[in-house]
């Protein structure tokens, strides 16, 4: 299972130093203060617990944990221009970007929350190759998803991750189509050390690692604990070998070899920091139900409703040597910590045969 989830909240660090104050003229500066509610429109229902992150040009991030009456505050943020975003299961509200924080002064940012619309995995009518990457034809139709913010931190230190580099130290893109054979997915990732995993043959999660998470069944905030029958983890090693496992249902390395349904195009780990084109194929026939000996599910039908996610774990050896790295941070697209432990954490989706036309 995945470590605790950390969500610092108070404590500020500064880009590559310790935490300190500015004094200027003798006094010293003080902080700003961004505080707001977040209500929900009629008929929305909240999985899980909400936050809010904001997070800055220099990459210093802090989140909150949202009250019960959906009052949040943040005490103490260095000054400076602010992105806000809030992370709420099952529900959304657009990014609030631009907001200027001088020292001393408090900005109020409200949000109203609405139902997530599904997102929507297009379908393909034959198999991708896997040749074709992100940047391809192939999937030039299928919507984009970024992970490069602070929003997107579920697991690990905020602050640690922005005086790392922040999206330097680990961030990603991808794209995900599906057809007959399975998903394809296209990914564009960075890592602040490329192919560092130390953990082959299981716990695939404690270094460099693409996470896939997939339920077979329309999204319910009532959901929780993952059905084996319906619901699937697939961790992808981005270390030097490539390796696959199934963590909720049959918890080890599939019998299905990974070698047919991945291409990496990585970047020399003696080059510095940087990242890597991959394409990966999860086959229908991998997500087998109960256990290793369960049938596999079939191709969802056209306009079917199911939920997922996408993580990236990363490793850094910035205080150990490479032999010894674990994972330092998760990144992940819904920015819940341990989504896939809890089905209301994900993001609505659907099947749908064609893509949606622009601004649907």
């Amino acid at each position: 299972m995945n470590g605790p989830l950390t969500l610092p909240t108070v404590p500020r660090w500064a880009i590559g130093s310790a935490l300190f104050v500015f004094a200027l003229a003798g006094q010293a500066l003080a902080d700003g203060k961004i505080s707001g509610t977040l209500t929900y429109r009629s008929g929305a229902t909240l999985g899980g617990t909400a936050h809010v992150a904001a997070t800055s040009a220099k990459y210093e991030v802090y989140r909150t944990d949202v009250a019960d009456d959906g009052t949040y505050s943040f005490d103490s943020v260095a000054s400076g221009t602010y992105t806000i975003a809030v992370i709420a299961g099952g529900l959304t509200a657009p990014d609030v970007t631009n907001v200027v924080v001088a020292d001393g002064k408090e900005v109020k940012q409200d949000f109203a929350l609405d139902t997530a619309k599904p997102f929507p995995i297009v379908k393909s009518a034959t198999k991708i190759p896997l040749t074709d990457d992100i940047n391809s034809d192939s999937f030039k139709d299928a919507p984009l998803i970024v992970l490069d913010s602070g929003k997107n931190i579920g697991v690990g230190d905020p602050m640690l991750w922005g005086a790392q580099g922040g999206p330097n130290a680990v961030s990603g893109r991808f794209r995900v189509k599906y057809s007959a054979y399975g998903f394809h997915l296209a990914g564009d990732v960075t890592f602040k050390t490329p192919l560092l995993n130390n953990f082959p043959g299981g716990d695939t999660w404690n270094g460099n690692c693409l996470e896939f998470c997939f339920l077979d069944h329309p999204y319910d905030v009532t959901l929780d604990t993952p059905d084996p029958m319906e619901r699937w983890k697939v961790d992808v090693s981005l270390g030097a070998v490539s390796e696959w496992e199934e963590g909720v249902s049959i918890m080890g390395i599939p019998t299905l070899p990974i070698a047919p349904n991945i291409l990496r195009n990585p970047k020399d780990i003696t080059k510095g920091p940087g990242g890597e084109l991959f394409r990966l194929d999860i086959p229908w026939a991998l997500l087998v139900q109960g256990d290793a000996n369960g049938p596999a599910i079939k191709m969802p039908d056209d306009n079917a409703l199911a939920a997922m996610d996408i993580l990236i774990d990363a490793a850094d050896p910035t205080t150990v040597p490479s032999t010894d790295a674990v994972r330092q941070w998760q990144i992940t697209w819904t920015g819940q910590g341990l989504s896939h432990w809890h089905d209301n954490l994900l993001q609505p989706a659907q099947f749908v045969p064609q893509a949606p036309a622009a601004g649907q």
